[in-house]
């Protein structure tokens, strides 16, 4: 059952996404020249939806777009990602088109501090039989990132 859907063209984002609570997952879809604003504000809008769950599992569709990033701009998206309020638990799929695509979601894996949690697909159906297979293993979470974790720690 889709709870929510969103379509973020009136806001001139190349974008959208919806979320499936029987999945326990959301899908976010791009196309067209897509940019740091566009990744940026579906992050955030989804991240609002009432019906998302840091527990659920993510799928970012980005085969029918062009990415427009800086490296700058991947690092910045990155640590975004790291914000407590924007931190996902669950298994984050990307399906992109070409090595380029490919290159960009591995260094925003790793400056989301996600790289363990992150699989590149290049075919949508792969990464849904992918993820329906991993769908109930719980992947590794994120370091509490807290100055005091390392002094509670036994």
């Amino acid at each position: 059952m889709v709870l929510h859907s969103f379509d973020y063209q009136e806001f001139l984002i190349n974008g959208g996404h919806w979320i499936d609570a029987n999945r326990r997952l959301w899908i976010a879809e791009h196309r067209g020249k897509t940019g740091l604003r566009d990744l940026r504000e579906t992050l955030l809008g989804m991240v609002h939806d009432v019906a998302w769950s840091s527990g659920y599992h993510g799928l970012t569709d980005l085969r029918d777009a062009t990415l427009e990033l800086s490296v700058n701009e991947v690092i910045r998206l990155g640590l975004l990602m790291r914000q407590p309020q924007l931190r996902t638990q669950g298994w984050l799929i990307y399906v992109v088109a070409d090595e380029t695509a490919h290159g960009v979601m591995r260094m925003l894996g790793h400056w989301s501090r996600t790289a363990e949690r992150q699989r590149i697909f290049r075919s949508r159906q792969e990464a849904e039989k992918w993820l329906d297979g991993q769908r109930h293993r719980v992947p590794l979470r994120f370091l509490d990132e807290r100055p005091d974790h390392f002094l509670n720690a036994s």
